[in-house]
């Protein structure tokens, strides 16, 4: 019997949080599909994280401009003869409509959150757009509760076609490990006490929030920021002006950040936009104790009995006392640690997550 094949369509491939999840899921389901990555930008940085043996193939995306690209995708969709096209958030809506045009082809669409510029309010082009086009999908898969609640109230999606997966990870593979270590490979401070991020530097992830806090904190802290994106020049430009430039770090994108998070004595979530955010449960499994904004699921993946370690977002003051709080109590940062990862390993763990998705490819391609 020969093996489905899976298109998937991403705006981008880049290292993200969907992007991640998808590797995953390609580990896990082994052979059993044959997956095929388009990616619109052509940006494919997320490859370095799947096993070349499994034989995903990358395609160049066809050009178009407005509704040509739809037509595009729809001869792409016709030349490769997919049994399943899986699409991915906002960036891949033209394929959505190429899938209906096509009319056979099962269409699985995937929304994971929103830009800065739709935080607060839906554009309504956009919202009028998933209107008309995500009631044809066979399914549509969240990530979070805040997702499902949009998902239902603003785009019309019918309940009994919507599903929300939590987000899980590798809980062996992310795990504390040696902060000496850690450090020495990535060039810190062995005995500073470094606070850190790990995400793409862009609007929503807000790392000016987090600069602004760190800024207020007492003692001589490290900054750490991984990955890489539009604000950078922007966030570099802030810490001169705050004076902090020779305590922040920058190393740029990590396909693997799993040293990243074991060298940090303390994760910081300061985004203004997120729905579940896969970063946290990550520095969460590896040990690190953790502040978040309350956006999205972050509220609810904690613990119930931590919520002050969630604090407002776009909010400097309330995030620099919250880290301040960790800075000064090692005690405090230590149960955290144990108590964190217990959570993610209890809740969060990825075989659950990639049991469900895999188990939809299977009903979508007909092999349940």
């Amino acid at each position: 019997m020969s093996r489905p094949k899976l298109l998937h369509v991403f705006s981008t491939f880049d290292a993200g949080g969907p992007q991640v999840r998808t590797a995953q899921l390609f580990a896990a389901a082994k052979d059993e599909f044959e997956h095929v990555v388009v990616a619109m930008d052509g940006r494919y940085g997320c490859r370095e994280r799947i096993p070349e043996d499994l034989g995903v193939r990358y395609l160049s995306a066809p050009r178009g401009r407005g509704p040509l690209q739809a037509f595009a995708m729809f001869g792409l969709l016709l030349k490769q003869q997919a049994q399943l096209v899986l699409t991915y958030n906002w960036g891949a809506i033209d394929s959505v409509l190429a899938c209906q045009l096509e009319g056979s082809v099962p269409l699985l669409h995937h929304e994971d959150g929103f830009g800065p510029d739709e935080v607060q309010v839906r554009k309504r082009r956009r919202s009028l757009a998933r209107i008309a086009l995500l009631d044809r999908a066979d399914r549509v898969i969240v990530p979070s509760q805040l997702l499902r609640k949009i998902a239902t109230q603003e785009w019309s999606v019918q309940p009994a076609r919507l599903l929300c997966i939590p987000n899980g990870i590798d809980t062996e593979r992310f795990a504390p490990g040696s902060r000496e270590d850690a450090r020495k490979s990535l060039g810190l401070d062995k005995d500073a006490f470094i606070i850190g991020a790990v995400g793409h530097l862009r609007g929503e992830k807000d790392h000016a929030n987090l600069v602004r806090a760190f800024a207020k904190l007492e003692g001589e802290p490290q900054l750490v920021l991984v990955g890489e994106g539009s604000e950078k020049e922007r966030i570099l430009s802030l810490a001169g002006e705050l004076g902090i430039a020779q305590r922040l770090h920058l190393p740029g994108f990590m396909a693997d950040p799993r040293r990243a998070y074991q060298s940090f004595d303390l994760y910081v979530l300061p985004s203004k936009s997120e729905q579940m955010p896969v970063g946290l449960l990550e520095a969460m499994a590896c040990g690190c104790p953790v502040v978040a904004c309350d956006v999205g699921d972050v509220r609810m993946m904690l613990p119930d009995s931590l919520e002050q370690l969630v604090v407002p977002s776009q909010n400097p003051e309330a995030l620099a006392a919250a880290m301040q709080s960790l800075l000064s109590n090692a005690e405090a940062r230590s149960s955290l640690s144990q108590v964190l990862r217990a959570h993610v390993i209890d809740r969060y763990r990825e075989e659950e997550m990639c049991r469900r998705h895999i188990r939809e490819w299977q009903r979508l391609t007909g092999r349940l």
